[in-house]
């Protein structure tokens, strides 16, 4: 297993038997070939959909043919979310010119880059928190 992400967070990651901590920067092609599984968890929900479509397509490009690309974020309903959701997508357009995503959000930003949507698997409804099983065409 190779767990990857900004130097700051490997340089204090702890030491774990079984995976490799690597420096990667999603927005740079991914250097892992064929995984089995791609796991992203809260990188694209802080990204615009142009820099998140990047992330996506880089990851699509080492992928397998038998890969599976699980990206793990909150699914928001069409109308009605809480007010702790509300207040997380407000931040996430005023910080980073992005927001949290419906479902068909989701679908467009996904199939827009070249991908497509097996399922979803919703884990927290409160949260709203679920992961995406997303395959090569």
């Amino acid at each position: 297993m190779i767990l990857q992400d900004i130097p700051a967070v490997v340089a204090h990651a702890f030491a774990t038997p079984g995976v490799e901590n690597m420096v990667h920067d999603f927005s740079k092609p991914q250097p892992i070939a064929g995984a089995k599984f791609y796991y992203i968890r809260h990188v694209l929900h802080n990204q615009a959909d142009h820099k998140a479509q990047e992330v996506l397509r880089h990851t699509k490009a080492a992928m397998g043919p038998d890969s599976v690309l699980l990206v793990d974020e909150m699914i928001l309903p069409e109308m009605g979310v809480n007010i702790e959701t509300a207040s997380i997508d407000l931040t996430m357009m005023a910080a980073c010119a992005a927001k949290e995503r419906t479902l068909q959000d989701w679908r467009v930003l996904i199939e827009g880059a070249g991908l497509r949507l097996v399922k979803t698997y919703v884990y927290n409804v409160c949260s709203y928190e679920g992961v995406m099983d997303i395959r090569l065409p």
